[in-house]
């Protein structure tokens, strides 16, 4: 049976690589997850790609539950304060704009924006409303299919920070953040650039069903234009961030031993090999002195996150 797009809802789509649960099993437990039900019905999960868009997604679609983020928001972590994403996002609101926040966490982008904009986020985790409430911000527990119904043409800006790669229907998730976006309006997506070290990564827990669903590259990305009727105004890539120097130093070394070793892996996602927990050991080691090197920007990559900016027709 061919497997459809999440985007386009066609089958034009290509089998990348195939995953067993597993293992992803194994991974989520050095997190602490002693189980994980959306994984039990399956005992592979997919990677494809949809040739239409570039998207990559994960099918059976396994998404997590409000049980598997309660467990992830015990992580300090886990709700980064003072994103870059926010900062770019923050330039491209005015004064008084109505601003909505789908999947706003703690509502860290709304107190960023303070008396600036008329405030209103999304939230479903019940901890994380409640600080943003005593924080005197607007959240509402609703999913945006639901609200945008109810607001359609509501709002002058629209974001998403770090949602869009959780949703399993990114579709219907984009349709109607668009919906609720006034003409003229923007709609602003953040998400992890498949662009950047994101995808170099092997055994990246979170970047894994069922915490992501999806990998957006920039073709992606730009792909939404004409599937939503949109004009694209910026794709843009924040810089690495001093925090991922020595992850990415860590990857460097990884990828330099491996071609030294002539290492083969018949795995794209995850390797559980023992010669990579070497090669892996020995990079980690190593990691931090190179990262003091790191200091022109010209020799780094793009950062984690990539913010898309799309104005409604």
């Amino acid at each position: 049976m061919a497997v459809i797009s999440p985007l386009t809802q066609k089958d034009n789509t290509e089998l990348i690589e195939e995953i067993k649960t597993s293992d992803l099993v194994r991974l989520y437990k050095k997190l602490g997850f002693s189980e994980l039900k959306e994984l039990k019905p399956h005992e592979t999960i997919g990677l494809y790609r949809c040739l239409d868009t570039d998207l990559r997604f994960f099918f059976p679609q396994a998404t997590g539950e409000a049980e598997f983020y309660e467990t992830l928001q015990t992580y300090d972590w886990y709700y980064l304060e003072g994103k870059s994403e926010y900062l770019y996002a923050e330039s491209l609101i005015n004064k008084g704009d109505k601003v909505l926040d789908v999947g706003c966490g703690r509502g860290q982008f709304g107190s960023q924006l303070s008396s600036k904009a008329d405030f209103t986020g999304l939230e479903f985790n019940g901890e994380a409303i409640k600080k943003a409430q005593i924080a005197g911000l607007n959240v509402i527990k609703q999913s945006i299919e639901e609200h945008a119904v109810e607001n359609e043409g509501r709002y002058d800006v629209v974001t998403s920070f770090q949602v869009l790669e959780h949703i399993g229907n990114s579709r219907d998730f984009i349709r109607a953040s668009l919906s609720a976006v006034k003409p003229g309006g923007k709609l602003v997506v953040s998400v992890p650039s498949y662009d950047s070290l994101v995808s170099v990564q092997l055994n990246n827990t979170l970047n894994l069903p069922p915490h992501h669903m999806s990998w957006w590259s920039d073709t992606a990305l730009e792909s939404l234009a004409d599937l939503f009727n949109m004009e694209l105004i910026a794709i843009h890539h924040e810089e690495l961030d001093t925090a991922h120097k020595q992850w990415y130093s860590f990857l460097l070394i990884a990828e330099v031993l491996k071609k030294m070793l002539g290492f083969k892996s018949s795995r794209k996602v995850i390797d559980t090999s023992l010669s990579l927990k070497l090669i892996h050991g020995v990079a980690k080691v190593l990691s931090p002195l190179l990262a003091k090197g790191l200091i022109d920007k010209r020799m780094t990559p793009y950062g984690h996150s990539v913010t898309a900016v799309y104005r409604k027709k």
